[in-house]
């Protein structure tokens, strides 16, 4: 763990000890977590001054399971991929698709999948649900 990590790993730790330190109801927990997170703070590395109670619950949780390595900054998981849309991609987020603008933006041999991803067949088009 690098300097940087290690000071965002014990900033995290300051903040959630109140929360993994002993056993507590879930009601107490949340309780604690919110008082924690209505304050202000210096977060390093971050411009951002608050902190909300999910995100707290979020750091508990993985501290408990991994210790304080988890609490360390994870390194994006598509690190150097690019995130921009393609146009060709644009083109298919509309409300609704027809036939040819759905065989254009998904591949032959979709199968059912695509009922997974919220869409669904609705007269001679297709509908994002």
């Amino acid at each position: 763990m690098d300097a940087k990590a290690e000071k965002i790993a014990l900033f995290r730790y300051g903040l959630i000890a109140p929360l993994v330190l002993e056993a507590l109801p879930r009601g107490e927990l949340t309780r604690r977590a919110e008082e924690i997170a209505a304050r202000q703070y210096e977060i390093p590395g971050s411009q951002r001054t608050s902190i909300s109670v999910d995100t707290l619950l979020d750091w508990a949780l993985r501290y408990r399971n991994g210790g304080f390595e988890a609490l360390a900054p994870q390194p994006r998981l598509d690190r150097g991929k690019s995130r921009t849309i393609t146009p060709q991609l644009a083109d298919c987020n509309a409300p609704r698709y027809s036939p040819l603008t759905f065989s254009r933006c998904f591949p032959a041999g979709f199968s059912d999948s695509w009922r997974l991803s919220g869409l669904s067949a609705a007269g001679s088009a297709l509908q994002v649900g």
